[in-house]
């Protein structure tokens, strides 16, 4: 009798922490998949600078680059002396936003321009560092090989031990 509340014990411990650790590894997963992953913004609709000023929007994110800047017309008009971006924590609201800056381009001055803005950035909580990236993949891997370790403990404690 005593065998079998081991074995009984046994496989209730190991029923509740594959459970604990599935939910776990899933919440882990999204999350990291979140800090490692890159989006793109495609032809997102910005009012321009004004006069070299700063256009903010898009905030808590992480800007990575390829910066493309059409104006309504469709022409694209970025080079490295009109518009720039960037990341830097808002003045309004405090929190890291991705803003636009006019370089000085502004061929209809006076009137309120609207700016066709694609660029890839990451979503806030983005790894910059590439080791961190691979590092924290590597995490969820090892994770899984943990739960099957202990999906297998039982049976391999029955056979060699």
């Amino acid at each position: 009798m005593e065998v079998n509340n081991q074995r009984v014990g046994l496989l209730i411990l190991t029923a509740v922490a594959l459970i604990v650790g599935a939910v776990l590894l899933q919440a882990s997963s999204q999350q990291i998949g979140t800090a490692i992953d890159t989006r793109t913004v495609t032809n997102k609709s910005v009012a321009a600078p004004a006069n070299n000023g700063v256009t903010y929007f898009n905030e808590a994110q992480e800007y990575l680059g390829n910066l493309v800047v059409f104006n309504a017309s469709g022409v694209e008009i970025y080079n490295a002396t009109t518009y720039t971006m960037a990341e830097n924590v808002s003045p309004v609201t405090g929190v890291k936003t991705v803003y636009l800056l006019d370089g000085g381009y502004r061929p209809l001055k006076g009137v309120a321009q609207t700016l066709k803005v694609s660029y890839d950035y990451g979503e806030q909580g983005y790894i910059n560092d590439s080791g961190g990236r691979a590092i924290a993949g590597i995490i969820i891997v090892m994770f899984a090989i943990a739960l099957a370790i202990v999906a297998l403990y039982p049976t391999l404690k029955e056979k060699f031990f």
